[in-house]
């Protein structure tokens, strides 16, 4: 991740630069998904591009970085009231993509945004998926093995009641 600025609103910006794959579905499937999503709780879209072989997304800037980030910093794990306050804002990002039939497949802290206001947001869309209803089931492992539900680790079908589990993993259960 690179931090730039907005030339036209000189606004700090978070960039993603991924190098260009023979198969580049995902990425554009990233996209798709980022564009799409117009929601409080999840990392804004601002823009993409191509440059020298490699994808950037430019995304706004969430300082100081992710949950796991300010956890690491301080050498401690969340509180009680913090992990309240986590919990509802994935819980309403989850429930806006659940809304649109998707399933973000890698909730863990990393990908949990924090802006300088304390407001959470959700990112990283590389593994999600687009459900055809509400009620498709998904089958592949896909994620960090430990923020996985059992369900996903035993290669079950699943749908979007698997990604509730980080819940307790903020925790430390």
């Amino acid at each position: 991740m690179f931090v730039g600025k907005d030339r036209r609103t000189q606004q700090g910006v978070a960039i993603k630069v991924i190098p260009m794959q023979e198969d580049m579905s995902s990425l554009r499937r990233e996209v798709d998904i980022l564009k799409d999503c117009k929601n409080d709780f999840v990392v804004q879209y601002l823009g993409s591009f191509n440059k020298d072989s490699t994808l950037w997304i430019v995304m706004e800037l969430c300082e100081p970085g992710s949950v796991a980030d300010a956890m690491r910093m301080l050498k401690t794990t969340l509180t009680a009231e913090q992990i309240r306050i986590v919990c509802a804002s994935v819980l309403v990002s989850l429930t806006y993509l659940h809304s649109r039939k998707l399933i973000h497949r890698d909730v863990k802290a990393g990908n949990l945004l924090l802006t300088r206001q304390g407001q959470v947001k959700i990112a990283d869309f590389g593994v999600s998926a687009q459900l055809n209803t509400l009620q498709s089931k998904r089958d592949t492992s896909i994620g960090a093995p430990l923020w996985m539900a059992p369900e996903v680790i035993q290669g079950e079908s699943y749908d979007n009641k698997a990604e509730r589990v980080f819940l307790a993993t903020l925790h430390g259960n």
